[in-house]
């Protein structure tokens, strides 16, 4: 489902971004995700280097 934010265009909701995004084999493990209440407002991906560092 998207939803229209007012000079942004289209965006997708929580539940449908994580169905197309977060909840697959090729996602990252690390994921930060930022709520204002129960609004979700932002998220960063983190990865692990092959040489062991972020």
């Amino acid at each position: 489902m998207l939803r229209r934010h007012p000079g942004r265009g289209e965006f997708y909701t929580f539940d449908a971004h994580l169905a197309e995004r977060i909840d697959t084999a090729t996602y990252p493990k690390g994921v930060v995700l930022v709520l204002d209440g129960g609004t979700w407002i932002g998220m960063a991906a983190t990865s692990l280097q092959a040489e062991g560092h972020a």
